[in-house]
């Protein structure tokens, strides 16, 4: 069933056939680095997505999200969307179409942040069966502050290439060299001094693979559809794989798509906390890394 879908798809994907009024697929995302779409076939919808690739970017987004996907479902995870099909030739995933809408930042409450923590602890319980360590690390993923300080630095080099080619662009690149650069130095002086204070809580995640997480990562309620029960339901796994906890609390903090509060972020933390044999230890870790 799964290889004729592909079959019946690629040639309304293929001919860019996506009139959501006049045909079986709709386009759904503008912009982002993937393509989604909507494909209604014999009284089914399912939500399909074309994996951006490029040559310059080695990561398989596909294969990611497929093994994590095929993992969680194989340990019966709840709260996840079904994967149905995938051609990895033409970089297409299918999907089930989950009805629901994403939560805005002033409708989130602290129900949902429960939910949030249930599902990042479920997924976590099956850490330590052998199915998960094949699992990949997670895209930037780091264990150790030396890794932290280089990818900011890589960041920072980024900016400083800005092309002045607008008001917008000189603007920006102003506030790159008078404000961030030395904001940065700064702060990564601080790090860096007092590096040996904190070299105990980071040694556990090199220590001991419990330490770790498996984490959705690009984790937040951007990733996730509330269904008209109440329920949410998670999607987007592509980056996911073996990570620090800290860095995913902190991401989910600082999250642009779907902020949250500190308080709610507090109450996240404190929910999965537990998980992890060091809470001190990673209670460190987030305070550095945020």
């Amino acid at each position: 069933m799964t290889d004729a879908l592909i079959r019946e798809l690629l040639p309304f994907l293929n001919s860019a056939d996506t009139n959501c009024s006049t045909g079986p697929l709709c386009r759904l995302s503008v912009g982002g680095n993937n393509q989604t779409f909507r494909f209604d076939h014999n009284g089914f919808r399912y939500f399909v997505k074309r994996y951006f690739t490029h040559p310059t970017d080695l990561r398989d987004r596909q294969g990611n999200e497929q093994r994590f996907i095929t993992l969680l479902q194989e340990q019966n995870i709840p709260s996840i969307v079904k994967l149905i099909a995938v051609d990895s030739q033409s970089h297409v995933s299918i999907f089930e179409f989950v009805e629901g809408s994403k939560l805005s930042p002033q409708a989130i409450t602290d129900g949902h942040i429960d939910l949030l923590a249930q599902f990042f602890n479920s997924v976590n319980s099956i850490r330590t069966k052998p199915e998960a360590q094949s699992l990949q690390i997670a895209s930037e993923a780091f264990f150790t502050l030396a890794e932290h300080l280089q990818c900011i630095d890589k960041r920072i080099t980024r900016l400083q290439g800005i092309k002045e080619s607008s008001h917008l662009t000189k603007k920006a690149k102003e506030i790159v060299l008078q404000q961030i650069i030395p904001l940065w130095t700064k702060v990564k002086q601080q790090l860096s001094d007092n590096a040996s204070r904190h070299q105990a809580a980071w040694a556990e995640l090199t220590e001991n693979a419990s330490a770790r997480c498996l984490s959705p990562s690009d984790f937040g309620f951007h990733n996730a559809i509330l269904t008209p029960s109440g329920e949410l339901v998670f999607v987007d796994f592509e980056y996911s794989g073996w990570d620090d906890p800290a860095k995913t609390i902190c991401d989910l903090f600082w999250q642009v798509a779907s902020p949250i509060s500190l308080e709610q972020c507090r109450r996240f933390y404190g929910e999965i906390l537990e998980s992890f044999p060091n809470p001190a230890s990673l209670a460190e870790r987030v305070q550095l890394l945020l």
